[in-house]
């Protein structure tokens, strides 16, 4: 059964002696493999079909304007039960499962995006919308079906166009102690640095906090030209001297310029293990002369001990012909 309409006046005419029958439907098709096709005569405009098969319902148009959609592919939209795919699954909705795939026919969960290669998934704003941010925000609803963003509790990625920011990526999340509102907490600035706790970071990570970690690897020069022939090692009482003037070691910054513009961490700890081991120097130069005292100690003693020896000696031979003597 074929219908073919071409003006107001036929429609309105079959349309009341549709509706006079006893239909359950306004407009009920019963036939195999039916088809509506949507004829547009203005020239240049491809015609659409709607077309029913195997339990599906097609969407289709005369792409190659032959006057047929057989072989047009790929279908623009076709619904499967409660399964809606569009344009080869570019776009693919379960509403069994209640979820959606871009890519994919079979989403695992409410939405996944798959992507053969290169941008997988890209957030824009309107090209008429100026100065303003993009952003993806994550909520959830608590025990009372509160949802979590006015709640307190959420989270946001945003990236933004606009002046000194354009082109920052950064993270904000929020608590029940925010008053409902997201709060920056990273930052990833265009130039490549990276800030935690503050969205101007000066090096390539800023943190505004402290760092807890199992293991700090820097890499850095070191300070064994302490144990160089020529290097200089200032005597104790140069160093005595020199922290009596200023209160703080020979080359070893001022407590102000650390607490003003911090340290270096390569930098200082190079300078503290160049300064034990210019400690370890002078230890050794005082095991030395420990050493060469104990030996002067020891020969001063043995010399004692011969001495007296000599006077016992001498004394005793004196003793002797005293004794002679009196005999």
């Amino acid at each position: 059964m074929k219908f073919i309409i071409k003006s107001s006046a036929l429609i309105a005419a079959l349309a009341n002696s549709l509706f006079a029958q006893n239909f359950t439907a306004d407009l009920n098709i019963a036939e195999d493999s039916p088809q509506i096709r949507f004829q547009d005569t203005t020239s240049g405009h491809d015609d659409w079909w709607i077309h029913a098969n195997a339990g599906r319902l097609y969407f289709l148009w005369d792409e190659n304007d032959n006057g047929n959609w057989s072989g047009e592919d790929p279908w623009p939209l076709y619904f499967d039960g409660r399964k809606a795919h569009f344009s080869t699954d570019a776009l693919f909705v379960d509403g069994n499962l209640d979820r959606v795939g871009i890519g994919t026919t079979s989403p695992s969960r409410p939405l996944q995006v798959t992507g053969a290669s290169g941008y997988v998934l890209r957030v824009d704003v309107d090209s008429n919308i100026i100065n303003h941010d993009s952003l993806i925000e994550f909520t959830g609803r608590d025990s009372g079906n509160s949802h979590h963003r006015y709640a307190g509790l959420g989270a946001e990625i945003r990236t933004s166009t606009n002046g000194a920011e354009k082109g920052d990526l950064w993270f904000a999340t929020s608590s029940s102690t925010d008053g409902g509102q997201t709060v920056e907490r990273m930052r990833i600035k265009h130039n490549g640095r990276v800030g935690i706790g503050t969205n101007d970071p000066t090096h390539k990570l800023s943190v505004n906090g402290t760092i807890r970690a199992k293991e700090i690897i820097v890499e850095s020069g070191w300070s064994d030209y302490v144990f160089e022939d020529d290097y200089r090692l200032a005597p104790l009482s140069e160093v005595e001297a020199h922290i009596a003037a200023h209160g703080h070691l020979p080359g070893i910054p001022f407590a102000t310029e650390i607490e003003q513009n911090g340290a270096k961490l390569s930098e200082l700890v190079t300078l503290q293990m160049a300064k034990i081991e210019e400690l370890t120097l002078h230890l050794i130069e005082k095991e030395k002369q420990l050493e060469a005292e104990r030996f002067k100690n020891e020969e001063q003693a043995a010399e004692i001990a011969e001495i007296r020896r000599n006077h016992s000696q001498e004394l005793s031979a004196i003793l002797d012909r005293l004794t002679a003597l009196e005999n």
